[in-house]
């Protein structure tokens, strides 16, 4: 438990890209740890303290990393039941702490959110039979966050920092689901979701990458990504969905400016990730 919990402050040591560093074993034995000192979410309603919130905020954004850090490869699963414990345990904490301002201290946005792109990386397994009505569900339950997008663009919070991390996560969450809803139909034709626009190069036309751009093509918005480690997946899916060379190279210049800032593993294994896409390269100068 205390090594997922040192995660969030030393990230670098933590999430490295020495194989004999693997987080998987710390993070399932922290959930199997927490579910043994938290068997039912009651025990936490007469006394709770700050410090079993890190606890589980802390597990749960591991284990949350971990399932979505490899969205077209996944190579973890975190135990739905637990999720669904551990997000009893954190609405027991709000209900005893009602004053409690900000509800994801470490998660940075809200555990349904995190659900969604969980279900949207479990489409590769669903069965084909299923598989049209489940990318249906889960296009009506994106269209919920896509509009808590828009809406946010149009109201006077667009330039906090909070709701911009919302939004590039709600962004990326959005491209991904396009990107592997068109794996999964090139694959199976029978797959019947209303089509995407298309530029006049015959690539699809990404919405989600035109207000990206426009967030990290300001200055401050350029400094602030390239120093935070929750902006890491968002830029990988970016990365994948990036049409042009100037959007890849964007991506990628603020991905090395937050490695040579805070020296997070994780940015450098991105890196290489995007780096064997080669849809796109970027000419060396």
């Amino acid at each position: 438990m205390v090594t997922v919990m040192l995660a969030n402050v030393i990230p670098a040591q933590f999430w490295s890209l020495d194989v004999t560093s693997d987080p998987r074993p710390h993070v399932v034995g922290a959930v199997e740890l927490l579910s043994l000192r938290n068997p039912d979410s009651s025990s936490l309603r007469t006394v709770i303290k700050s410090y079993y919130r890190v606890n589980i905020e802390s597990v749960l954004y591991q284990g949350f990393l971990l399932s979505i850090r490899r969205p077209f490869r996944p190579d973890f699963r975190l135990d739905s039941e637990f999720i669904t414990h551990a997000e009893d345990l954190l609405e027991s904490y709000h209900k005893a702490n009602p004053s409690s301002t900000n509800p994801s201290i470490i998660l940075g946005v809200p555990t349904s959110l995190y659900g969604l792109i969980l279900r949207i990386i479990d489409s590769f397994n669903v069965p084909q039979s299923n598989l049209s009505n489940h990318l249906k569900r889960l296009k009506v339950e994106l269209q919920y966050w896509e509009q808590l997008l828009f809406d946010d663009e149009n109201s006077e919070n667009v330039q906090h920092g909070d709701s911009r991390f919302n939004g590039l996560m709600i962004i990326a969450t959005s491209l991904l689901f396009d990107l592997i809803t068109e794996a999964l139909t090139s694959i199976d034709d029978a797959i019947c979701l209303t089509p995407l626009a298309g530029d006049g190069d015959g690539k699809p036309w990404r919405w989600q990458l035109d207000l990206a751009m426009n967030v990290l093509q300001c200055p401050e918005e350029h400094q602030k990504w390239s120093s935070c480690y929750l902006g890491a997946w968002p830029l990988l899916i970016l990365g994948y969905g990036a049409r042009t060379i100037e959007e890849i190279a964007l991506v990628k210049d603020i991905l090395t400016k937050m490695q040579q800032r805070i020296g997070y593993g994780e940015v450098q294994r991105i890196i290489q990730e995007l780096d064997e896409i080669t849809t796109y390269k970027v000419p060396v100068s």
